[in-house]
């Protein structure tokens, strides 16, 4: 493969919807933009399928504005996603089960939801705004959910839901997300219900992969996949970036007496 040399004001790693959406508002405001990929495809987690299903990000909330707006500017809707309207499929311990109420004996579910109460009640003293400012932010973030529930009683079932449960909206397992973090997203919420409901109201027709798939249809050459950086440098003022690729981009051209990378 032939090694090109390109220049540009401004590198973006990574094509997940942040980068996308960075590389898209500098584009739009005139700056020489490029975006690098290691990956073949975009769009990071909000992934999807011919045929119009999303193996990745999927839900949208009332709250989320912003990704609300670029829907919109894509040329995109959001519909309910009608989750209020039907049982829940539960894969919860190696057993697949689809009900309203969470699956497992009273004890379990009682243990968990006097765990999730006392996060809630001490989520709701912090600062939404400023939560490390708060009060016992630093115990909170010393430890991780799984471990903040299991301290509380809550037994291995019951840990087990809440993966299921928060984990599946999160997108990342309980034992791997800090009890400040889930104690910040109740607080933003006002409260534990609205917290689960805040994110899930809305899906994409035909799929929210659609997003990153039309901010990479807009940007167009600007995209570079199968483009993992492997250096960063700066070289006399400029900032050099190479990778492993057809296609590598290594320069990034100073204007107006600055470099800028992200």
């Amino acid at each position: 493969m032939r090694d090109e040399s390109r220049t540009c004001d401004v590198v973006v790693a990574g094509s997940g919807l942040a980068g996308l959406t960075a590389a898209d508002r500098l584009a739009r405001q005139g700056v020489d933009v490029r975006v690098v990929e290691a990956l073949p495809v975009t769009g990071g987690r909000v992934v999807g399928v011919d045929g119009g299903r999303d193996t990745g990000a999927e839900f949208v909330g009332k709250p989320h504005t912003a990704v609300r707006g670029l829907i919109a500017d894509l040329g995109l809707r959001t519909a309910s996603a009608g989750l209020d309207r039907g049982p829940i499929l539960w894969r919860v311990t190696g057993s697949t089960r689809s009900s309203v109420r969470p699956p497992g004996r009273a004890r379990h579910l009682w243990s968990l939801g006097v765990a999730l109460w006392r996060l809630r009640t001490q989520a709701l003293r912090l600062d939404a705004d400023a939560p490390w400012m708060s009060a016992g932010i630093g115990e909170l973030d010393s430890t991780t959910l799984a471990a903040w529930l299991s301290h509380h009683g809550v037994s291995a079932h019951g840990l087990a839901l809440a993966d299921a449960l928060i984990g599946g909206f999160a997108t990342r397992p309980i034992d791997d997300m800090s009890a400040a973090h889930a104690a910040w997203w109740i607080a933003a919420a006002d409260g534990l219900v609205a917290a689960l409901r805040s994110g899930q109201q809305y899906v994409v027709p035909g799929g929210a992969h659609q997003i990153p798939q039309r901010l990479t249809s807009r940007l167009g050459d600007r995209v570079h996949c199968d483009s993992p950086v492997r250096s960063i440098r700066s070289v006399d003022g400029t900032l050099e970036i190479r990778c492993h690729a057809s296609s590598s981009i290594p320069h990034c051209r100073r204007r107006s007496g600055r470099h800028q990378h992200n």
